[in-house]
């Protein structure tokens, strides 16, 4: 059974996603910032994440860079609602360049 890892400081996004992955024969694990993320995936293994990428304390670019350097196999969705980072680059494209598998 393949575990995903939902990542979103926003609990609704996160009971959304769990429960239509619920049905899929996945396990299914919530955290609601990067470094709770961090400390699950150190204790248990993660196959992929879906992934915010504005929260608070530990970001989703910031969490993409430190799963692809210690556990590379780990797929990455990169979501995000909008904004920009300096000079109108999107959230998603950088964190597509940070290694995410697909972003949305």
């Amino acid at each position: 059974m393949a575990s995903i890892l939902i990542v979103d400081d926003d609990p609704t996004v996160r009971l959304i996603g769990a429960e239509l992955l619920r049905g899929e024969d996945y396990a299914i694990m919530e955290a609601d910032d990067g470094d709770v993320a961090m400390k699950i995936i150190a204790a248990v293994p993660v196959d992929m994440l879906i992934l915010d990428i504005l929260m608070p304390r530990m970001d989703g670019l910031e969490v993409i860079r430190s799963v692809k350097r210690t556990y590379p196999a780990i797929k990455i969705l990169a979501i995000s609602s909008g904004g920009h980072r300096a000079g109108a680059v999107s959230y998603l494209e950088t964190a597509r360049v940070f290694g995410a598998d697909e972003v949305m």
